[in-house]
């Protein structure tokens, strides 16, 4: 029962980080590091610890460093995943380098690998 509220909370602590993302308050100069895609699709690389891998709902926890140009470093916050193979290499507590697309307000993981 207390995995369902963490997941709750974590939930919602993600969605109220993709709408202080989605708000176009965000300075030209900060999005230097982006990589542009076409329409409103960007990408982001940082570092990070994986916290938790939650495979039923393709979600993976990561306290994260600053991601530059998008957010602040969080302690955990929940990434989906559009094919959860994408996590096979990695287990909580691996330090790690993962990409991120950031389509609309959705943040999707990528690509994630062990960090040198």
């Amino acid at each position: 029962m207390a995995e369902g509220r963490t997941f709750l909370r974590l939930s919602a602590v993600a969605l109220t980080c993709l709408a202080l993302v989605s708000s176009p308050g965000v300075p030209e100069s900060s999005r230097l590091h982006a990589q542009t895609q076409p329409s409103t699709e960007r990408t982001f690389t940082t570092l990070g610890t994986v916290r938790r891998l939650l495979p039923d709902t393709r979600l993976v926890l990561v306290a994260h460093d600053e991601i530059a140009g998008l957010m602040e470093a969080m302690d955990s916050m929940a990434f989906s995943v559009d094919e959860y193979p994408v996590l096979r290499d990695v287990k909580p507590g691996d330090r790690v380098r993962f990409t991120l697309r950031q389509s609309g307000s959705t943040l999707t993981l990528l690509r994630i690998d062990l960090a040198r």
